[in-house]
């Protein structure tokens, strides 16, 4: 049995500007043996240093090693209860005010964190799911309600995701793509929300005690092979990612054609497969290695790459004699934004593909893009 000791971290003490409250829980003798071994941070997700010292039970941030709560319990017999905390009020340290919150989060984190059990975040004013219009800034409490709190930046509730939390300092390339860490948590989590297919809200944080709302996001795919995780990986330690979330906005406009030549879904999508197996085919055969990121909106469906030759192309197909397509935003920003990007487009695809190519700058000079819709979002002003 191993336990955290002040000297794995650095730390700095309780500031004088501090409270002291009440607690009342009671743990056996067993619960009170893991509650003193503490925890050490073992990646950038793990936001608590927890160490046992002089009867006393040490609660740190991990990232600035600030001391929030210091935490003395009472010997009972064969219990243990927990008695008082002093709780730090630096606001330049720690933003809570609450001591109510205070109160449950310690229990909170005792129960999550050193004993591994579920526990609800503490909230003092849930966030109801039904709300139509998301608040476009909140506080750090606000997001906690919303998301039903906790630390992770994919947050849950009884086995449901909530929300997002995100950071551009650890996730640059975020809502796009979220990299996590290879705790069995974040990784649980991050495969529920890919596998339920929830529809969650994304705020990122943009200053201290302030959080933006991006909208609302569904996860895509997972990618766990070395490429993605260098390209996405950041600054991140090697060895230290579990994977790369991949998430779409539904925020985008979505268009429904039903008219005009344009077929029904399915035979959209199998047009559109047709396309993608003619434009693979033909890369393979260039001596390109492809590799298909469709799920992952990215702006493009295939990454095309030959000795120093790197091609970022979307596809797009038809069963018309001549080339006529949707281009969305996303893919219009990446075309812009890579000189590399491609836009491929097939022909009778299900029958005799014939193929197109184009570059950003031919595709604009070789069609009229006309809008079919228009995204309207009310003015700050």
């Amino acid at each position: 049995m191993s336990f955290a000791k002040k000297s794995d971290w650095q730390t700095k003490p309780l500031p004088k500007r501090r409270i002291t409250i009440p607690l009342s829980r009671t743990f056996s003798q067993a619960e009170f043996e893991r509650i003193r071994q503490g925890l050490i941070p073992e990646q950038m997700e793990d936001k608590w240093f927890i160490y046992w010292e002089n009867e006393r039970l040490y609660f740190h941030r991990s990232w600035t090693g600030f001391c929030i709560y210091v935490v003395r319990f009472a010997s009972e017999g064969d219990s243990h209860r927990l008695v008082e905390a002093e709780v730090n009020r630096n606001p330049k340290q720690y933003e809570e005010t609450s001591d109510k919150h205070d109160a449950e989060m310690v229990s909170w984190l005792i129960d999550v964190l050193l004993l591994q059990q579920d526990a609800d975040f503490p909230s003092d004013e849930p966030y109801s799911d039904t709300h139509k219009v998301w608040p476009r800034f909140v506080t750090t409490p606000e997001l906690a309600a919303i998301t039903a709190g906790g630390d992770d930046y994919i947050r849950t509730k009884g086995n449901e995701v909530k929300g997002l939390a995100l950071r551009y300092n650890l996730n640059p390339d975020a809502p796009d793509a979220v990299v996590y860490g290879k705790g069995p948590r974040v990784q649980a989590r991050a495969e529920l929300l890919l596998q339920t297919g929830a529809v969650v809200p994304a705020y990122v944080k943009r200053q201290t005690n302030e959080w933006e709302y991006l909208g609302q996001y569904r996860a895509t795919a997972i990618r766990r092979d070395a490429s993605a995780i260098r390209k996405y990986g950041y600054k991140r330690v090697p060895g230290t990612v579990g994977g790369v979330l991949f998430l779409e906005s539904v925020d985008e406009p979505q268009v429904q054609v039903s008219s005009g030549g344009f077929a029904d879904p399915q035979t959209r999508k199998e047009i559109e497969s047709a396309a993608i197996a003619f434009v693979t085919q033909q890369l393979d055969g260039e001596g390109f290695t492809v590799h298909d990121h469709q799920r992952e909106n990215r702006g493009y469906d295939l990454l095309a790459q030959k000795r120093t030759t790197s091609l970022l192309v979307e596809v797009k197909g038809t069963d018309a004699s001549l080339p006529r397509f949707f281009l969305t935003r996303n893919e219009s920003r990446c075309a812009k934004a890579n000189a590399n990007w491609r836009l491929y487009v097939v022909c009778r695809a299900r029958t005799t593909p014939v193929l197109y190519k184009y570059t950003d700058s031919e595709m604009r000079a070789s069609f009229k893009l006309d809008p079919l819709a228009w995204e309207c979002t009310q003015t700050d002003s």
